[in-house]
């Protein structure tokens, strides 16, 4: 998994906050557009949203995806600052973790955001979210991978 940031919104002009922030994305989508690309008459987005690779920074490399993202919100924060010039309803880093916990010699695990994170992305007023994955999820996605090459 990687650290991505994903910018939202119902009346969220892309084109233009791209433009204006020099950004390269990593995927963009837009409200109305079918929600599955394979069934074009089926449900549609509800909102514009884009994203962006922060870090390609493995399940296991939390600390890495954190000095990933430090680096890339230090680097672009005066593009990203642009945001508050658009109508947005989410703006969040999500960073991608899987859990060490197998209840026999591991029952808890803590995460600690570092103060400098926390400031940019407060400074930014973005989310900070923390998905947590089976310590098989990259296993699984290996598998997938293989499997779709041949």
């Amino acid at each position: 998994m990687s650290c991505i940031l994903t910018i939202a919104g119902v009346n969220f002009d892309i084109d233009e906050f791209l433009y204006l922030s020099g950004l390269v994305p990593n995927k963009v989508r837009r409200k109305g557009e079918p929600r599955f690309r394979t069934k074009p008459d089926g449900p549609k987005i509800e909102q514009s949203f884009v994203t962006f690779l922060v870090s390609e920074a493995g399940f296991m490399e939390l600390t890495e995806q954190i000095s990933d993202a430090i680096t890339f919100l230090e680097k672009n924060q005066e593009a990203l600052s642009r945001l508050k010039l658009f109508e947005i309803n989410h703006a969040f880093l999500d960073f991608g973790t899987s859990t060490k916990i197998d209840n026999t010699t591991v029952l808890y695990e803590t995460f600690t955001f570092p103060v400098p994170l926390l400031k940019l992305a407060g400074n930014l007023e973005l989310e900070l979210h923390l998905s947590v994955y089976s310590d098989q999820m990259e296993a699984v996605l290996e598998s997938r991978r293989h499997t779709s090459k041949n």
